[in-house]
């Protein structure tokens, strides 16, 4: 199964295609984006745009908020 970090509806329909396989113990997320097609580490402050800062943050911070969102329900409440 493939997710797409940019899009909550593949998180969403990820979790809910999993539901049913509990219980989970655990989710972990091992994503991050350093570099792609779109944008490169930068060398110097001077490098930085706002287009590859946003693509960073969506990928490296909205994407694992949004698994927390849509996986933490599939986890005991009580543990």
């Amino acid at each position: 199964m493939t997710i797409d970090l940019l899009s909550e509806r593949s998180i969403e329909s990820a979790a809910a295609s999993l539901k049913d396989y509990g219980p989970y113990r655990m989710i972990i997320v091992a994503s991050g984006l350093l570099r792609d097609a779109e944008v490169r580490p930068e060398k110097t402050y001077r490098d930085l745009s706002q287009s590859a800062l946003m693509r960073y943050f969506a990928v490296n911070a909205v994407g694992p908020a949004l698994i927390a969102k849509h996986f933490l329900p599939l986890l005991p409440k009580d543990e």
